[in-house]
C-alpha cells in the first residue's frame, strides 16, 4: 500500500485512508496467524485489495454496473515494481506483459510504448491503449520510496552496461606462432575431444542422479586430476609437438560455443606461455591501492607490470 501513497497529496482523504490501512496492516497480519491456530478472527476487507469487491457486475452479460471509484482508486492488487527482484515468477510475468504490450503497440500505432506515453496529441485508440496498458500491468508502477531507489539502480547499471562493449575474443593470441598442423592429426584429437565431452556429460549426469557422491571434496578432486591427466597423456600420445597439438585444440575449443575447460585441462601451461611471448613477457596485473583509479567492489587497485623470466614460465 505504500507506493499508492505516493499518489496523493498527504491532505487527501485517500492518503489519510490509506495511512489507516496501512496502520491496520499488522492487526491482519495477527488475524491470520490466530487463524491457522484456530482461532476466529477478521480478515482485511476484500475491497481493500480486489477489485472485484469494489464493482457491480451483471451476471448475464458481465457488464459493470456500478463501482466504488473512491475504493478503486486506493486498491492495492499488485505488488510494487521493485518486488520483480525479489520474486522470480512476478518478473516473468512482468517481462513477458512489456514483451506484448510493446509488439501490439508496434503493430497497432508503428511506435513504441516509451513513445506513446510521452506523445501530447494521443488519438482516441491510443488514450484507451495507455489506460488499458497500466491498467492491466502486473505491478505497480507509482513513485514510491523504494520504486524510485529501484529505478535509480536500474539507471546506474544500464549506464555501466552500455559503456562496457563486450569486444569478441581473438583466440589466436592462445596460439603458437607460425605452427600449422595436419588435417589428420586434427581429426584424430578431435575424436579425443568428443570422448572427453561425452565422459564429462556422464560424469555430470551421474552425480545428478545420485550414482556419484560427492561430499568427499579431496576425492572428487584427485579424480579430477586422474581424469585430466589421462586424456593429457592420450593426446601427447596422438600429437607429441606442443604448439601443434595447442593450435589444434584452440581451434577445436575456441570456434563454437562449447566449454573450453579441454584446452585448459591438456594444453593450458602452453596457451599462458603464447600469451606471455606475445605481450613480450611482460605481465599486468591489479593490486590494492587505496590512491588507486581503479575502483572495484568498493576498494581501489592500480595496474602493476612485472617482466616474467622465459625460466619463470
Amino acid at each position: 500500500m505504500y507506493d499508492k501513497l505516493a499518489q496523493f497529496h498527504p491532505d487527501s482523504e485517500e492518503y489519510q485512508t490509506l495511512e489507516y490501512r496501512i496502520r491496520s496492516c499488522q492487526h491482519y497480519q495477527q488475524n491470520a496467524i490466530d487463524k491457522a491456530k484456530g482461532i476466529e478472527s477478521n480478515p482485511m476487507p476484500k475491497h481493500w485489495f480486489s477489485y472485484e469487491s469494489n464493482v457491480v457486475i451483471d451476471k448475464e452479460t458481465r457488464q459493470v454496473i456500478s463501482k466504488d471509484t473512491f475504493n478503486l482508486r486506493l486498491l492495492a492488487n499488485k505488488k510494487p515494481y521493485f518486488m520483480i527482484y525479489r520474486y522470480p515468477q512476478l518478473l516473468s510475468a512482468y517481462k513477458k506483459y512489456m514483451a506484448d504490450t510493446s509488439q501490439n503497440c508496434r503493430n497497432r500505432f508503428g511506435i513504441e510504448v516509451e513513445e506513446l506515453l510521452v506523445k501530447e496529441d494521443r488519438s482516441e485508440a491510443e488514450e484507451v491503449f495507455v489506460t488499458s496498458y497500466h491498467n492491466q500491468m502486473p505491478v505497480s508502477k507509482e513513485k514510491s520510496v523504494v520504486n524510485k531507489i529501484c529505478w535509480k539502480i536500474e539507471e546506474h547499471f544500464s549506464k555501466r552496461k552500455k559503456r562496457s562493449v563486450k569486444k569478441e575474443m581473438d583466440y589466436q593470441n592462445l596460439m603458437s606462432l607460425d605452427q600449422k598442423f595436419k588435417k589428420k592429426t586434427y581429426e584424430a584429437i578431435e575424436e579425443l575431444y568428443d570422448e572427453y565431452k561425452y565422459m564429462t556429460q556422464a560424469y555430470m549426469q551421474s552425480i545428478k542422479s545420485g550414482d556419484i557422491h560427492v561430499e568427499d571434496d579431496q576425492k572428487v578432486s584427485t579424480q579430477r586430476e586422474l581424469f585430466k591427466e589421462r586424456f593429457k597423456k592420450l593426446a601427447n600420445q596422438l600429437c607429441s609437438n606442443e604448439d601443434e597439438l595447442c593450435n589444434i585444440i584452440v581451434t577445436l575449443c575456441y570456434t563454437n560455443t562449447n566449454s573450453k575447460q579441454f584446452a585448459w585441462d591438456i594444453v593450458g601451461e602452453t596457451m599462458i606461455k603464447n600469451l606471455l611471448k606475445r605481450n613480450n613477457y611482460v605481465l599486468k596485473y591489479p593490486e590494492f591501492d587505496v590512491h588507486g583509479d581503479i575502483e572495484f567492489a568498493g576498494k581501489r587497485f592500480s595496474m602493476k607490470s612485472r617482466h616474467i623470466l622465459k625460466n619463470e614460465e
